[in-house]
């Protein structure tokens, strides 16, 4: 009709005559409802470049209506549902399943390897919940997900101002504990126990924030247990989120004192 978009009817008869394509009247409306990304009723030639060129952000826009319209907006729910065997992490089929039951999407599973990969971003071969978090949050969105922290051990504490000053005052021994803390909201933390007499403590300690705010630094802090006055702090260091968000964060950093 000249009109510079596309409806329902002439949608069908663009599938069937032109292209040839002879199916149910179901599976043209689950494509044609996958390609109107605005839900006007309507295809435009954007919206069809779109489903052509990109199926990462296509299936990014998808997701992020399904979230909104059944899960209230909340990343969790929607990776319960489709966390078929609880493990914690959607494996291909369960990714999937959530595309093509779920969601109704059409997409062929050469364009839906493109967006799990994109959305397995640290390549362990399972999404997780913080990767789906992350995936489909919205521009200028805060991106709330669970954090654990594993607080292994520390070397060196000996070499330290602190222990050093322990050592001038006549007192042999440093007791030491570390802090995690989410910088920009101190009051949350995770804490060791304080080792007896250890110069290179090995805490083995693990902990989680049950709501860290992606882009926010992390605090660790490691004290002295000081009995007859104030706890001494011993050193410090700030990790920032880019060091671990992705990948994590497998390795040793410097304290400043």
């Amino acid at each position: 009709d000249r009109s510079g978009q596309i409806d329902w009817d002439e949608f069908v008869k663009l599938c069937r005559k032109i292209l040839g394509q002879n199916v149910r009247d179901s599976h043209l409306r689950i494509l044609f409802r996958s390609v109107d990304n605005d839900r006007s009723g309507e295809l435009s030639m954007e919206e069809l470049v779109a489903f052509m060129d990109d199926p990462v952000e296509r299936m990014r826009t998808r997701l992020r209506e399904a979230l909104r319209e059944k899960h209230g907006g909340n990343p969790k729910k929607l990776f319960k549902l489709a966390d078929k065997d609880k493990s914690g992490g959607l494996e291909w089929e369960e990714f999937r399943k959530l595309v093509h039951s779920t969601l109704g999407l059409v997409d062929d599973d050469v364009q839906l390897t493109t967006v799990y990969r994109t959305l397995d971003s640290d390549g362990s071969g399972k999404v997780s919940v913080e990767e789906l978090a992350v995936f489909l949050a919205e521009p200028n969105q805060l991106i709330i997900v669970p954090l654990r922290v594993s607080i292994v051990g520390a070397r060196g504490l000996v070499n330290s101002t602190a222990a050093k000053n322990e050592y001038t005052a006549g007192r042999t021994r440093i007791d030491p504990y570390c802090i995690c803390e989410i910088q920009s909201r101190p009051g949350e933390k995770v804490a060791t126990k304080a080792l007896n007499s250890q110069k290179d403590p090995q805490w083995k300690h693990s902990g989680e924030f049950a709501e860290y705010a992606v882009g926010e630094s992390l605090l660790f802090s490691v004290w002295h247990r000081n009995l007859m006055s104030q706890d001494i702090l011993i050193g410090r260091v700030k990790l920032p989120c880019a060091m671990f968000l992705e990948n994590g964060f497998n390795s040793e950093l410097q304290l400043w004192e």
